[in-house]
């Protein structure tokens, strides 16, 4: 009775968890797929905070050199820009 029960156990296979083993593959010449995506998401966002600074900068010139009190239509989409690349880059951070 105890040979057909250990039988049974040997028998069995454990079932695979979606997404578990996937963390540890190994890619050709970068090493684990999870170092890999964490190098790609810090790039991007050295990337992101880079165009973020710049148009930061492009607005506040834009501003002082202009007397009207008025924000121009190209300093309204630069703010748009830079509301999408800060939500974009908190996002990635938070993951």
């Amino acid at each position: 009775m105890f040979l057909l029960c250990l039988a049974a156990f040997a028998g069995a296979q454990e079932v695979p968890v979606p997404g578990h083993d996937q963390l540890d593959q190994t890619f050709p010449g970068t090493g684990r797929q999870l170092e890999y995506i964490l190098k790609t998401r810090h790039e991007k966002n050295i990337k992101d905070l880079e165009r973020l600074a710049r148009l930061v900068e492009e607005v506040q010139a834009d501003e002082r050199k202009n007397s009207q009190y008025v924000l121009s239509v190209q300093s309204v989409r630069n703010l748009a820009q830079i509301e999408k690349l800060s939500r974009a880059i908190r996002e990635r951070i938070g993951r």
